[in-house]
């Protein structure tokens, strides 16, 4: 134990889950350990001055945020797993075609196969235009104008992946949580000592905010909240000094 150091780096966090595994979250942007207690003053006599000071609610709350989009991350807060190569349908669409005059109507090339043939054709002022799908080919009825036009096909796509389901009754679980981090001597920066803060009982509070903003790395966050053990304690905060 050492009463001045340097501490200035992150913390790896690693994941205790119920059925003995655990998984480690490195690169971690910041990890956040806060208690917090309710303090109200008791008055009394002449002057009504401060006598005693009266406690309550302790409570303790980790904030964990990956430096990168964290998949893991969203699955706890979902409170479920995903369902590995699961088969689920998605929009996507094929923009800047060019189209071509076909009779009465006008026609482009999709490389994808829509799911029931059905596709949505917008030229470039947003306006949709009736079409329909085979083999390969999109046909714009009564689209002849847009032949030599760029225009965007949007269809669903049946695609095969790693599927993660938001159910409305589902909770984050209670899991184990250790963050470890190491401190510096302040004159010579040699590493003097790893610090752990291992707790045994954290849940997640289940909420989950995802930005997805042009020209900023989207991160994902957890929030969690750190329950007593049987004997009534938050955790523990270990020093281990190095030779």
């Amino acid at each position: 134990m050492r009463g001045r150091v340097k501490v200035q780096d992150t913390a790896d966090v690693f994941f205790h889950y119920a059925n003995g595994d655990t998984r480690l979250f490195g690169c971690m942007d910041t990890a956040s350990i806060e208690k917090t207690i309710d303090v109200a003053p008791i008055r009394c006599g002449i002057g009504f001055g401060i006598a005693a000071l009266l406690y309550s609610n302790p409570d303790m709350q980790l904030t964990l945020t990956p430096a990168f989009w964290n998949d893991y991350f969203i699955e706890i807060q979902a409170g479920d797993n995903f369902a590995l190569e699961s088969s689920v349908n998605v929009w996507t669409s094929e923009k800047e075609l060019t189209a071509v005059l076909a009779s009465s109507d006008a026609t482009v090339a999709i490389t994808g196969t829509p799911v029931g043939g059905i596709v949505k054709v917008q030229d470039k002022t947003g306006k949709l235009y009736p079409a329909t799908f085979a083999t390969g080919i999109v046909t714009i009825t009564g689209g002849a104008l847009l032949a030599g036009q760029k225009v965007t096909v949007s269809y669903q796509l049946a695609v095969t992946g790693d599927v993660l389901t938001f159910k409305s009754d589902n909770y984050p679980v209670v899991v184990g949580i250790t963050l470890h981090t190491i401190a510096y001597d302040l004159e010579t920066n040699a590493i003097v000592s790893d610090l752990y803060f291992k707790f045994d009982k954290v849940t997640g509070n289940g909420a989950l905010s995802l930005g997805l903003t042009g020209q900023t790395n989207s991160v994902t966050e957890i929030t969690a909240t750190v329950f007593p053990d049987g004997a009534g304690n938050f955790g523990t905060y270990t020093v281990v000094d190095r030779a």
